[in-house]
């Protein structure tokens, strides 16, 4: 659960931001974790050019744009609606 980051790059802007949620990977519950928490999330009507996507117990969010601030703008969006269906089962 330690030493984990994700990074991010869009362009020739690279982020890294260190990881302190949720569950690595190959940890006993996360199957079960994923099947209780994130079926919801999959079902999310995301925007055009937009996807979430998932597989075993991760998760993306794709964002498809021109420029970085239709991404950006996408991306709050859909950040939004993921926040809001957590909030719905309590995560």
């Amino acid at each position: 659960m330690s030493e984990r980051h994700a990074v991010i790059k869009v362009g020739e802007t690279v982020v890294t931001k260190v990881l302190s949620k949720g569950f690595s990977q190959g940890f006993a519950l996360s199957p079960d974790l994923w099947n209780v928490s994130y079926d919801e999330l999959l079902t999310i009507e995301t925007l055009e050019d937009c996807a979430i996507k998932g597989c075993c117990d991760d998760t993306k969010i794709l964002i498809y744009g021109n420029d970085l601030k239709t991404i950006e703008t996408k991306a709050n969006k859909v950040l939004k609606d993921i926040f809001d269906s957590d909030q719905k089962v309590k995560l």
